[in-house]
């Protein structure tokens, strides 16, 4: 048991720097059995597992393309997960950690890309564009509604990339809960709370604020960076929305297959998604979700 985390870390680590295209689908999973397994271990026996993880991203870097980036991400969403563990976060704060984490990690890897490296944005940009234009060349759209198209998909690129690791993040979240419970751990020693609890820190209202306005009066790249937080706040807030509506569901009896049904259509709805969004939000003024539900604890408990 004690040295599960190293050969989950080393082997994880290793195996996504060898084969860089199976690295993203590592890290829907992996990162979220390594932290299980690190809550199995007192701290004291873990020794310096983070320090030689990064060591070994730095080693695989120097002789492997692409090795660096895959493998500090994979680094980055596990020790993210440790971390807020180890500091008693909640899942609500755990995704905006993450996100911000990534957020940093992405600004100073193209910024260290295009001073030292020489990256071409503008040519990375251009692939993009011709990527998504092959992807709507089945479509039979003309070339303005196209560019169109493609514009805003490449403005809206940070909150798609912030909207993935939102995404990443809960599924370890719920990886993390499910080998805990399976190695016999307390199952609020890992995440909580309950997803029909979830709710989001109330100052987070200011950067939707802060966002909608700078999407509103502002221009330029400024204007294209408030868009993106606006609708990153939003995705955050649609989670929130969709739990209070599980909370009611579960709290007045709806069956289970009924409630997948439910979400089911919501996901696949414009219109669904944009009412749960506003019932999140609404919660950080209402909060009506105070009635505690049979068989939970205050908090924490299954997601």
């Amino acid at each position: 048991m004690t040295h599960r985390p190293w050969w989950t870390g080393l082997g994880t680590i290793a195996l996504a720097s060898l084969l860089p295209g199976a690295g993203m689908i590592m890290a829907f999973f992996m990162p979220g059995i390594l932290v299980a397994q690190c809550a199995a271990v007192d701290r004291e026996r873990l020794g310096p597992l983070w320090p030689s993880l990064f060591l070994l991203v730095l080693a695989l870097g120097l002789f492997l393309e692409g090795a660096l980036f895959v493998g500090t991400e994979l680094l980055l969403f596990s020790w993210g997960l440790y971390w807020a563990r180890e500091k008693g976060l909640e899942i609500p704060q755990i995704l905006i950690w993450v996100t911000t984490l990534f957020a940093l990690f992405y600004c100073l890897f193209f910024l260290y890309g295009y001073i030292v490296s020489g990256i071409d944005l503008e040519a990375i940009l251009r692939e993009i564009r011709e990527a998504i234009q092959k992807g709507l060349s089945p479509y039979d759209l003309d070339q303005d509604h196209q560019k169109k198209i493609v514009d805003s998909l490449v403005e809206f690129i940070p909150f798609l990339i912030a909207l993935s690791v939102i995404c990443i993040t809960y599924c370890n979240i719920l990886v993390a809960n499910f080998i805990g419970r399976r190695m016999g751990k307390n199952e609020a020693t890992i995440f909580g709370p309950r997803f029909e609890s979830f709710r989001l820190p109330e100052n987070l209202i200011w950067l939707g604020i802060l966002g909608g306005a700078g999407t509103l009066f502002l221009h330029g790249p400024i204007k294209i960076a408030a868009t993106n937080l606006l609708f990153t706040v939003l995705a955050l807030y649609c989670i929130q929305g969709a739990g209070m509506l599980k909370y009611f569901m579960t709290r007045y009896g709806v069956n289970r297959i009924i409630q997948w049904v439910v979400f089911l259509l919501i996901s696949t709805s414009w219109y669904g998604l944009v009412g749960v969004t506003i019932m999140g939000v609404s919660d950080v003024w209402t909060d009506v979700r105070k009635t505690r539900l049979e068989g939970t604890d205050s908090s924490h408990g299954n997601v």
